[in-house]
């Protein structure tokens, strides 16, 4: 009988103990983290990771470009309820780097924020000092700092076996806001020892249906700043730079049908944002990118877009959505290679804003918010992307059945279809 109480009190104890969540910070890439593009912009640096290495690793950056050292910028990491902030009256370039094994944060004054931390929760972050300057860190508000926790985290470490556990214990339900104050940190992990689970979205209304049909556009949508380039008949150019890691929305800068999509993400030249009248829309730039503000949860997105290239193919990676790319493929046409035509769907991941970045240009000729896309009166043979292909025979373009794991271009149905 005794062994049975002694049973049972381990198991109520067990089930009295807090869960236990570990957020891993290493190998995450930007695409990670939720930011305002006016706030940082993405970047690449090459660095020695380790004090042995013979050669630099790149990796990418968040650079701080906001210049207001009266309010916090945020660099929430998406669905993990912890956030960085950090406030300054100059640019940081290199500000937040996303080593292979560990969150290097170049930044005195840093916050770590943890949401919805519950009372009595303890919060341990793994971390160590940045460069020769200890790290401190100081519980700033609605925690306190562990009686054990040493002063500072000593000498620089790269290696996360070698970092410190630092505890810290929310006094009440609400946000923790733990800061460094020295000079800059790496971190390599979060412990928390309470729910710590992501809340869930609050459901909100499908959004109002939209569509962006570019194969529709006359020349009098367009105002103030665009003209006709002088070398392409019926093709409009946008007259001022985007600078990078900013968007715009098209809408706002004269093109009057665009309203509500945005364009930007990296430096966009003169006369690289470009409309053709009646045919599509294109940035001519390495990793430019649409943004489409304020959607919901499951809300359906599609594009039918073709690579701006006869030599080569492109994509678009997709932030907040599934999938998270979208191929832009060439297709074979009597030994003669020609971009193909792509629909795609994407399903918006969480309340917020969808992003679509390209590798380089890449033709959209429409994109709709929960609604079809129109009639695609570009090409005779309707060519799409399309993932249900299981049960229906396959033809390549020489008119040859193939198996269901063929790749590239497939006619089924009497469709071509990108596989």
């Amino acid at each position: 009988m005794k062994k049975i109480f002694t049973l049972l009190a381990g198991v109520l104890l067990a089930c009295g103990a807090q869960a236990q969540t570990t957020i891993d910070l290493s190998g995450l890439k930007s695409s990670d983290f939720t930011y305002d593009a006016t706030d940082f912009a993405v970047g690449t640096y090459e660095v020695k990771i380790n004090e042995g290495d013979a050669e630099k690793t790149q990796v990418e950056v968040i650079n701080y470009i906001k210049k207001d050292n009266a309010n916090w910028s945020v660099l929430a990491l998406t669905g993990k309820n912890v956030e960085f902030h950090y406030k300054d009256k100059g640019e940081k370039t290199n500000f937040f780097q996303l080593w292979p094994n560990n969150l290097n944060v170049n930044g005195k004054n840093a916050r770590i924020v943890i949401k919805n931390a519950t009372a009595g929760e303890e919060i341990v972050i793994k971390a160590a000092s940045k460069g020769t300057t200890p790290s401190v860190f100081a519980a700033t508000e609605n925690c306190t700092g562990d009686a054990t926790n040493p002063a500072n985290a000593g000498d620089k470490q790269t290696d996360p076996a070698n970092f410190i556990d630092f505890k810290f214990v929310a006094s009440s339900n609400g946000d923790v806001i733990i800061q460094e104050t020295a000079g800059g940190f790496n971190i390599a992990s979060i412990t928390r020892s309470g729910s710590g689970e992501e809340q869930p979205d609050p459901v909100l209304p499908p959004t109002e249906a939209k569509v962006w049909d570019f194969t529709t556009t006359t020349a009098d949508l367009f105002g103030a700043g665009w003209s006709e380039d002088a070398n392409t008949a019926g093709r409009y150019t946008y007259d001022t730079e985007i600078a990078a890691g900013t968007f715009v929305d098209l809408g706002e800068i004269g093109f009057s049908y665009g309203a509500g999509l945005a364009v930007g993400g990296a430096k966009i030249n003169v006369g690289n944002l470009r409309v053709d009248i009646g045919k599509q829309i294109q940035l001519n730039a390495t990793s430019g990118a649409y943004r489409i503000s304020g959607l919901a949860k499951d809300d359906i997105v599609k594009i039918r877009c073709k690579t701006a290239s006869t030599s080569e193919a492109r994509k678009f990676t997709v932030t907040n959505g599934t999938p998270s790319e979208i191929e832009a493929p060439l297709e074979d046409v009597d030994g003669t290679p020609k971009a193909a035509v792509v629909e795609a769907v994407i399903t918006v991941d969480k309340n917020g804003d969808l992003t679509l970045t390209q590798s380089k240009g890449i033709n959209v000729m429409a994109i709709t918010i929960n609604n079809d896309l129109p009639e695609d009166t570009s090409t005779g043979i309707e060519t799409v992307k399309t993932n249900t292909t299981e049960g229906t025979a396959m033809y390549n373009l020489a008119g040859q059945k193939v198996a269901e794991g063929y790749k590239g271009v497939v006619i089924m149905n009497g469709k071509k279809v990108v596989k």
